[in-house]
């Protein structure tokens, strides 16, 4: 008999297959070591989102979006945040944020709808 044991959390769903039911307590392990490692990486963002509007953010040619230079003093704190998240990429206010670029050298927003 097969199973699925998973547990969301936010936009987040971790969920392991088991082949044999009796399995469920290596599966919950597992499982708990996943939710665990999510939970270590979870950055606590206290960033204002108006401050950020406020930086000097210059529109992508497509219209999707808007970057700037990381090195910008005024967004040293939102650099170093997003440099210690897997993916940099985080949310804050309406938007998304993520380092960009071969050097990770920009920030890019795009608003989320």
């Amino acid at each position: 008999m097969k199973a699925r044991v998973s547990i969301q959390k936010a936009d987040k769903i971790y969920s392991l297959e088991l082949e044999d039911i009796e399995d469920w307590q290596k599966a919950f392990r597992e499982l708990e070591a996943k939710l665990e490692l999510w939970l270590k990486n979870k950055i606590e963002v206290a960033l204002d989102p108006g401050f950020l509007d406020k930086l000097p953010w210059q529109p992508y040619a497509n219209g999707r979006g808007e970057w700037i230079k990381a090195d910008l003093a005024d967004a040293q704190e939102l650099r170093e945040k997003l440099s210690e998240i897997p993916g940099f990429m985080l949310k804050i206010g309406d938007y998304q944020y993520r380092l960009q670029g071969d050097r990770l050298q920009f920030i890019s927003r795009r608003r989320l709808t």
